[in-house]
């Protein structure tokens, strides 16, 4: 159960740190559609309207599966050192 309990919890944190660091990464490298930008010049023009577009569901996928990947190593090398210290 310990060794559950820790792997839930270093999945999580994991999962949390790397959904942050990659939208930090996104939110970085954006770059503004260059045909939008003279828009601004003629804001009574421009729609009121959002679209919203389907993400896609492989980046998190991934995200999930590197996080259970570290956390599973994270896991079995706190197990090893409980093991050998006992």
């Amino acid at each position: 159960m310990k060794k559950y309990l820790l792997f839930v919890f270093s999945f999580i944190l994991l999962f949390g740190v790397f959904n942050v660091f990659s939208g930090m990464l996104q939110t970085v490298f954006y770059q503004q559609n260059p045909t939008t930008l003279s828009l601004w010049n003629n804001v009574d023009q421009l729609s009121s309207e959002v679209v919203f577009v389907k993400s896609s569901l492989l980046p998190t996928i991934m995200i999930a599966l590197f996080s259970a990947t570290v956390a599973f190593f994270i896991q079995n090398r706190l197990s090893n050192r409980t093991v050998k210290t006992k």
